[in-house]
């Protein structure tokens, strides 16, 4: 899904799936669409802004439930900057229980 030069998108088992019935709000500003499912597949959310000057952080809802998302981290070009790291996208696959434990987003039976 595109809304601007932002990109979403789920994928499973790596393959982006088809997205349908895409409709977006009056002010542009949030998009939603339809995408098949397979009780018992994993699945992940990826996004992307392709013209970003900042950092982004993404915040997934799934099913009225939020969880915490991930981070693009874009390159620091500042001579201050000890550490110069660039992510073109960003990826959330599970959701955090524990400290110490995950679990992974699986579609389930309707």
């Amino acid at each position: 899904m595109q809304l601007g030069d932002f990109s979403a998108w789920i994928t499973v088992d790596g393959v982006e799936l088809p997205q349908y019935s895409t409709t977006y709000t009056t002010d542009g500003k949030q998009a939603t669409c339809w995408i098949p499912s397979e009780a018992g597949k994993k699945f992940a959310v990826r996004w992307r802004d392709a013209v970003r000057s900042f950092s982004t952080r993404g915040i997934v809802t799934i099913d009225g439930v939020v969880i915490r998302g991930g981070m693009m981290i874009c390159a620091l070009n500042d001579a201050k900057s000890k550490h110069e790291k660039s992510l073109d996208s960003a990826t959330k696959d599970s959701s955090r229980e524990s400290a110490s434990t995950t679990r992974p987003f699986m579609f389930a039976s309707l």
